[in-house]
């Protein structure tokens, strides 16, 4: 399967700290190439291939933050 660009809308980062600590728990997922992140907000693509939404999810909660929606480009 192709990789489909996500959206990822997150609540509770304000700061770099925050950006840098979604980035590396985004990095660190099989089937998730990170692109942009920003406060609030994440553009990645995704394989479901070699990862699951629940992935994401877990990830961005262990990171300290609420994934709020996942949204397609």
């Amino acid at each position: 399967m192709a990789t489909q660009p996500l959206t990822l809308l997150i609540d509770g980062m304000n700061c770099n700290h925050c950006v840098q600590a979604v980035t590396d728990a985004l990095a660190d997922l099989d089937g998730v190439d990170v692109g942009t992140v920003s406060i609030g907000e994440a553009q990645i693509h995704f394989d479901a291939d070699d990862a699951a939404y629940d992935a994401l999810f877990s990830a961005i909660d262990d990171a300290g933050f609420d994934l709020v929606s996942v949204e397609a480009r």
